[in-house]
């Protein structure tokens, strides 16, 4: 991990008690504020860090697991 990636957590983690927190349905899951769509469509690549514009904690998107469909 970049070393300012790693020291941009160390300062929120410090000012929130947590550093990062999960972007779901285009809202932050620690703030539950909900983000602008660019910004939820840029976060769900998971190419760049993206902070909550509301509360700074570095966020990251989990997409959900694939549906299996069983067969006949």
């Amino acid at each position: 991990m970049p070393e300012d990636a790693r020291a941009l957590y160390a300062r929120v983690a410090k000012q929130r008690g947590s550093g990062v927190a999960m972007a779901s349905d285009g809202m932050c899951q620690a703030c539950h504020v909900r983000m602008r769509v660019q910004i939820w469509v840029e976060v769900r690549k998971n190419e760049q860090i993206f902070q909550c514009e509301s509360c700074s904690r570095i966020l990251f998107y989990e997409p959900p697991p694939p549906v299996v469909v069983a067969g006949p």
